[in-house]
């Protein structure tokens, strides 16, 4: 029985990183086994950087990630980016407001409302969280929009049907497991919260619906767009889209 305890552990560890292998590997299969032709160079207008040479963009994306690097000495460097990014979801909508729908919209607050919602019950809401959390409604629309004029991906919630979303996000939480196992199998970490409630799980909601919105819905909707024309950056919109 002590031995036993005593192995549990690094046998957990174990089976996280078999986990984390396995689902790597079946990522692997299935992109190879799917191979989504290649849609037409996307269409829109084009976007701050698409006029400059390759000189002129890369210094500008340089100078843009030096500059985040020194302001996240003072704020947090992902709460930079998403304050960046929210003025060019702004600018999304307001290119395409005539393609806003209530339903758009509606997803949108919803999401934005429930992490704000899950963030106050779990004592979480200080000034920074809410400005971040604040951001995200903006952005999903402005992702979406994007998105949709482009055709770089669909967002089922938006623009599809309530089945298919409801699939994608069991197809998602399915696929996050072997890393959650990953995660649990390394131990408590000294900034980990103990759950003494039945709903604080679902806490874990807030970085997921954030970081898939501004970080993938948006950010990523955006650079793919950057780069449209390019057969790895079309191909990996395929096969990664969001919501």
């Amino acid at each position: 029985m002590v031995a036993a305890r005593t192995a549990g552990p690094a046998t957990l560890d174990l089976y996280g990183q078999i986990a984390a292998i396995a689902f790597v590997a079946a990522l692997a299969v299935w992109l190879w086994r799917t191979r989504p032709a290649l849609p037409p160079r996307p269409a829109g207008p084009p976007l701050p950087l698409s006029g400059l040479g390759f000189g002129r963009a890369l210094a500008t994306i340089t100078g843009g990630l030096i500059a985040l690097f020194v302001i996240s000495f003072a704020a947090h460097p992902w709460l930079v980016v998403v304050a960046a990014l929210t003025p060019l979801s702004a600018w999304q909508i307001a290119v395409h407001r005539k393609d806003i729908t209530h339903r758009a919209v509606g997803v949108a607050l919803a999401l934005g409302g429930i992490c704000l919602a899950l963030s106050h019950l779990a004592g979480r809401l200080d000034g920074f969280q809410a400005f971040y959390l604040i951001c995200i409604p903006p952005l999903f629309l402005g992702g979406a929009l994007l998105a949709r004029s482009t055709g770089l991906a669909r967002v089922d919630s938006v623009d599809g049907s309530w089945g298919r979303a409801a699939a994608g996000l069991v197809a998602g939480s399915v696929l996050a497991v072997p890393a959650a196992l990953l995660n649990v199998s390394h131990g408590a970490h000294s900034g980990d919260v103990w759950i003494d409630q039945i709903w604080e799980p679902a806490v874990a909601l807030v970085p997921g619906i954030a970081e898939e919105t501004w970080a993938r819905l948006f950010m990523l909707t955006l650079v793919l767009r950057c780069c449209a024309g390019l057969p790895g950056t079309v191909l990996l919109a395929r096969w990664w889209p969001p919501f």
